[in-house]
């Protein structure tokens, strides 16, 4: 690892555990998540707490991700309650499927 900010960020983020960087802008996390991906060589997991944020995380991952960069994943949240007694919506579970078998 270099010196620097980078240290900072790798003591903060500990192999295994999860970190929380809900502190910062999403815009910020995206191009956190890049940053890790290419520096430590794994992909980057990371869980919002609302579609919503889900759906502004990925836009600005895609808008900042570097040309070299594999595609961003999109695991949708379902959109039906567990033990509602109704099924989730078909592309949905499809959707999840293919992020799933990648």
């Amino acid at each position: 690892m270099s010196s620097g900010w980078l240290d900072r960020i790798h003591s903060f983020l500990r192999p295994g555990s999860p970190s929380e960087v809900g502190w910062v802008p999403l815009s910020a996390v995206a191009e956190l998540a890049w940053l890790l991906r290419d520096t430590l060589s794994r992909n980057v997991l990371i869980a919002c707490d609302s579609a919503s944020t889900l759906d502004d995380l990925y836009r600005d991952l895609l808008a900042l991700a570097p040309e070299s960069a594999p595609s961003a994943l999109y695991y949708p949240a379902w959109d039906v309650l567990p033990n509602s007694g109704f099924t989730p919506q078909p592309e949905i579970t499809g959707d999840r499927l293919n992020v799933l078998q990648r």
